[in-house]
């Protein structure tokens, strides 16, 4: 996750190389004896790269939430980038993403989250009437091979310190795993970090990432390391159609020969520890011994964060190896839902813990999360009740509440009361595709999650939002601003959805660990959950739906179904002997 200034003090030992050229007949970079590069790519660090690189080539003139690169625009940026890396003969061998990280990252992980919140609280804080809109919609510029090689231009100053978009990982997944690239993604029981240096040390790799820690770890004599934001695309070669991807490349194994060492990691960690440190009184602790005991026990925690596959290496025997299995057969799952999938699978753990993504919201207000819960509680209560061991197991959600990041327990469901819920939603559901069979898919979805929205605010005596509001929400058209009450109810739209898209990849995991023996309720609702549309289509930016939006929606009548859906499931509920779906809890663990 990064050791600061660690790159800045060894990138001057780095090598300017050529990675690969467009022209294969190119005599200057293609000799006969140059074997092509092998790379292998950091998921993440790949997300979150191009994010920053479209980002940055967004008109001035848009305001920060407008600027945002969509889902879509993300996933056709990957695409280009891996495209542009074959057409230059540079092979790509896989592209690791974290499917469950390991327990001593939780510190880091909760301090990640309680960062995105107070760049959130300033941005809200600065922008507290919210954010002026245009009155022509600028064309924004569509991702081209120099936009997403193009490191050097900045992000505007109207975007910096925002937030980035909460499910940007899973939507580059999601796009990799239906394209031609499917065969080479995986989400791994582990850290991305520990399988792209086993790639490297095992085959030579190259690793593209944006993470300094990549250096730390034993990359054997031939792997080496080139950062996302060093490659560089440009024109040379013996003619005027060649290009080539070049950069910066840092071989671990080489520099720490050329300062005499024999790794980086001990490097690395006098560098963590006094980030003011020089290079050479760096290199000097690095060859003394350490006689503290606090030092010496700190270098050993240290060197363990590095050690291979760490993310399964707290669990030994038979669990381990059913952890790999499971990991292989569910790559459809997206990094937070594969987490809490294997956590449940694991006999020793009793506690799960699910860190939900950071959502743009209202930091003044309830955590955008809560409209959801109900849906959560049963998708989690499905996982446990399926894994039964231990018998009593509990999950914690990491989120906001108020300006603080904190665990909240969430409450479990029987199997019986899995059943009811299961039979309830599934009848709202064919309710509701019923009533708006005209519409296309993803916004019938987009209904159904704004419908379930005003059914938690009816449910909790809150007033309901206003029906411009809803309005904006569904068409993207709004006044001259676009308020931090707008932002709020999208982000409890998208928090909704996600929480559907929670619970289709837990059915489909348990119908896949049942051969389909479910319940007929559990089966109904797996069903009609399988058309939910990719995070593309269902979650749009602001700026598609203006472009894409004609149909009219009659917003009191769709409050009228939220009503009338609850009603509706009260009928049902007291047909049966009824225990209310578990709701959060007041106790904070942190």
């Amino acid at each position: 996750m990064g050791i600061p200034r660690l790159t800045a003090h060894l990138q001057p030992y780095g090598v300017a190389s050529i990675l690969g050229c467009s022209t294969q007949i190119c005599q200057v970079h293609n000799s006969q004896d140059k074997t092509p590069t092998r790379v292998v790519v950091d998921g993440p660090s790949l997300a979150f790269y191009l994010y920053y690189r479209l980002l940055a080539c967004k008109p001035t003139s848009l305001n920060a939430v407008d600027a945002a690169p969509s889902y879509a625009e993300l996933g056709r940026a990957t695409l280009l980038f891996l495209d542009e890396l074959q057409r230059h003969t540079v092979m790509i061998d896989k592209i690791y993403f974290d499917g469950l990280l390991p327990l001593q990252k939780r510190p880091t992980r909760v301090s990640r989250l309680e960062s995105s919140l107070k760049q959130l609280v300033y941005f809200q804080s600065v922008h507290a009437t919210g954010f002026v809109l245009q009155k022509k919609t600028s064309e924004t510029t569509a991702a081209t091979a120099s936009v997403v090689f193009d490191a050097l231009k900045p992000v505007g100053a109207h975007s910096q310190g925002f937030p980035a978009m909460p499910f940007l990982v899973a939507a580059v997944i999601e796009t990799l795993s239906n394209s031609q690239y499917k065969n080479i993604v995986e989400v791994i029981a582990g850290e991305a970090d520990s399988h792209c240096a086993k790639a490297a040390r095992e085959r030579g790799d190259m690793i593209l990432t944006s993470d300094s820690d990549m250096l730390v770890y034993d990359l054997g004599s031939r792997g080496a390391v080139a950062f996302l934001k060093e490659l560089e695309l440009q024109l040379g070669g013996d003619t005027d159609r060649c290009s080539v991807i070049q950069a910066q490349v840092l071989t671990p194994r080489e520099i720490a020969d050329r300062l005499g060492l024999n790794g980086l990691l001990r490097l690395a960690f006098e560098i963590r520890e006094d980030s003011s440190v020089t290079l050479q009184e760096a290199m000097r602790r690095s060859k003394c011994d350490i006689t503290s005991s606090t030092r010496s026990e700190s270098l050993s925690t240290f060197s363990k964060e590095y050690a291979e596959e760490i993310g399964i290496s707290q669990i030994s025997g038979p669990q381990s190896s059913k952890i790999r299995t499971t990991m292989a057969k569910r790559q459809h799952l997206d990094p937070r839902i594969s987490e809490v999938v294997l956590q449940a699978s694991i006999k020793s753990v009793d506690l799960l813990h699910m860190y939900l993504p950071f959502v743009i919201e209202d930091p003044t207000r309830a955590s955008a999360w809560e409209a959801s819960l109900a849906l959560r509680s049963f998708a989690y209560s499905l996982l446990i009740n399926f894994n039964s061991h231990p018998p009593e197991r509990t999950v914690h959600e990491y989120s906001r509440r108020g300006y603080r990041i904190i665990a909240t327990e969430v409450g479990i469901m029987s199997c019986q009361a899995c059943a009811e819920y299961a039979e309830m939603f599934s009848l709202r559901l064919v309710r509701l595709k019923e009533a708006y069979c005209d519409m296309p898919e993803a916004k019938v979805w987009r209904v159904i999650g704004l419908i379930e929205v005003c059914r938690w605010y009816t449910e909790n005596e809150r007033t309901l939002p206003s029906i411009q509001a809803l309005r904006t929400l569904m068409t993207g058209t709004a006044g001259r601003s676009l308020l931090w009450g707008n932002i709020h109810l999208s982000a409890q739209h998208q928090a909704t959805l996600y929480a559907l898209r929670i619970a289709q990849q837990i059915l489909r995991h348990i119908s896949a660990e049942m051969f389909g023996d479910m319940s007929t309720q559990l089966q109904g609702l797996k069903n009609m959950l399988e058309s939910l549309p990719c995070l593309a289509e269902l979650l749009p930016s602001r700026l598609e739906l203006l472009k894409s939006s004609s149909d009219v929606l009659d917003m009191e009548q769709l409050i009228d179904f939220a009503k009338g859906s609850i009603k509706s499931d009260n009928d049902i509920a007291t047909e049966h002997s009824q225990e209310d779906p578990a709701m959060i809890t007041d106790r904070e663990t942190r």
